[in-house]
């Protein structure tokens, strides 16, 4: 829970944007990273916040700025009790901006399926269904979002996931993260690049990256709502016309899903009260009171390094004024010292001598006279760091180098005649190719021509197919169906 202070805390307590004090941070994703914060006010005025910010290696990207700036273009629009509102867009001193977000003093929903899964209980029926009703409640306002002068702004949000619903202590459901959302009437879209949603809550035609509408949210909140029920296991154990919903929500086609979020909550509405089911809202309250709070993690290496014990400085002594390399001198850490040698031994090697164009180098031998200190070398000049040759260790020239063993022949091979693999099923699946994880659909990979072993496992569905395909030299082989 965020305690905020009746005093205004010292300049030098918390770090300042603009009128917000920035707290902790509460995590982090591909593009931004959100803080606790609060809102300084005129007074006593104090109210606690969330902040979102972009990730600081990606504050001078334009493009992720722009993208940035369309989230709060979309969110101006959206006001309803369900969906977090964004209350504020700044721009730090460098001109990168950011939301401020209303906070919301709880869990998220993944929390709580993760502590039942930790406990081996499922949770309880009639608060994921509470749940579930809230969030397709707050999906079917977004989807019929109209801008100040009434057009449609025909959003979807392509990322409904557990992680994205809050959940409060005091019973609040909130939708949120609306940082990939599509709107066809502001022309808003990701960045090239970053993925487009949670894989494991995809719909078929999101994946594939066709156009989608309102019924890839539902396919998605479906999912959410298999996984809070039964987490990764069947559907059997459940009653079947919740399981017949819950299939329904899911199909793979489009057009032969829910139609849309307000169908779904009016079918789980329904079943709701066939079976008996009371509301849920009070046992959800009792989850978010109950829930552990999320493990601390340093999570950068600032960090790491404020909250590891000093080590025992040591001062190096001066380098030794002779170019001539000395053994490694005690307390000079290897790390250090061998990119050195390294240099050295690069630049002994490869680096020709400087001599005059009309003189021939001699060549070294144990009988050769060494260099008197009035004539000294061309290559001592260039290379002062490089070792004094030896009468047992000959020094080395460009122009004379080690006698080469005799070459080995070897036979050179032939070119391997190769053809093109494609897996893209609907639904989406993992794809194993001879043994090897080859990742999530669309897969697109060059193969040896031949026969091969494909395996496609869908972790949803837990459907699992093997299938042996004969990859033709230049030509590519399609995997479209289950």
């Amino acid at each position: 829970m965020v305690t905020v202070s009746a005093t205004a805390p010292g300049p030098t307590d918390a770090p300042q944007l603009g009128r917000y004090q920035l707290g902790e941070r509460i995590g982090s994703g591909g593009v931004a990273e959100v803080v606790r914060a609060t809102l300084v006010g005129a007074g006593e005025f104090r109210r606690a916040v969330v902040i979102k910010q972009i990730r600081p290696e990606l504050r001078d990207h334009a493009e992720v700025r722009a993208a940035f700036v369309r989230e709060a273009e979309l969110a101006q629009h959206l006001h309803h009790p369900d969906v977090v509102g964004v209350l504020d867009l700044g721009a730090d001193d460098d001109g990168a901006p950011y939301l401020v977000l209303e906070l919301v003093d709880g869990c998220t929903l993944q929390r709580l399926i993760d502590d039942a899964a930790a406990l081996g209980r499922a949770l309880p029926i009639a608060a994921v269904l509470h749940v579930v009703v809230r969030v397709a409640g707050a999906l079917a306002y977004v989807h019929g979002a109209r801008d100040a002068a009434g057009v449609p702004l025909g959003l979807v949000h392509r990322d409904v996931t557990p992680a994205n619903v809050l959940l409060g202590r005091d019973g609040a459901v909130k939708l949120t993260d609306f940082g990939i959302a599509r709107a066809a009437a502001l022309g808003s879209d990701t960045l090239p690049g970053f993925i487009k949603g949670t894989v494991r809550y995809l719909a078929p035609e999101q994946a594939a990256g066709r156009p989608v509408d309102g019924r890839a949210d539902v396919f998605a909140l479906g999912l959410v709502l298999r996984r809070a029920l039964v987490g990764d296991g069947p559907l059997d154990a459940l009653d079947p016309e919740l399981r017949a919903i819950i299939e329904a929500a899911t199909e793979p086609a489009a057009r032969d899903r829910v139609p849309s979020a307000e169908a779904l909550a009016s079918r789980i509405e329904a079943y709701r009260e066939r079976a008996g089911i009371a509301d849920g809202s009070s046992e959800l309250v009792a989850l978010v009171g109950a829930a552990r709070p999320p493990a601390r993690r340093v999570r950068s290496l600032d960090a790491a390094l404020a909250r590891a014990p000093a080590a025992p400085t040591r001062q190096l002594a001066p380098p030794e004024p002779t170019p001539t390399p000395r053994p490694t001198r005690r307390g000079l850490a290897p790390w250090i010292a061998a990119p050195l040698v390294a240099v050295a031994v690069i630049a002994w090697l490869v680096l020709p001598p400087a001599t005059p164009d009309d003189a021939t180098p001699p060549t070294t031998t144990e009988a050769a006279p060494a260099p008197t200190a009035a004539a000294p070398t061309p290559t001592a000049a260039r290379d002062p760091i490089a070792p004094t040759p030896t009468p047992a260790q000959p020094e080395l020239h460009a122009s004379t180098p080690d006698p080469a063993p005799p070459a080995t022949v070897v036979p050179k091979p032939r070119a391997v005649a190769r053809g093109r693999l494609l897996v893209n099923p609907v639904p989406y699946a993992r794809v194993t190719i001879d043994g090897k994880p080859e990742g999530t659909t669309p897969i697109d990979r060059t193969l040896a021509a031949g026969e091969h072993t494909v395996e496609l496992y869908n972790p949803d569905t837990e459907r699992r197919k093997s299938l042996r395909v004969t990859i033709a030299p230049g030509e590519p082989f399609s995997i479209t169906h289950w």
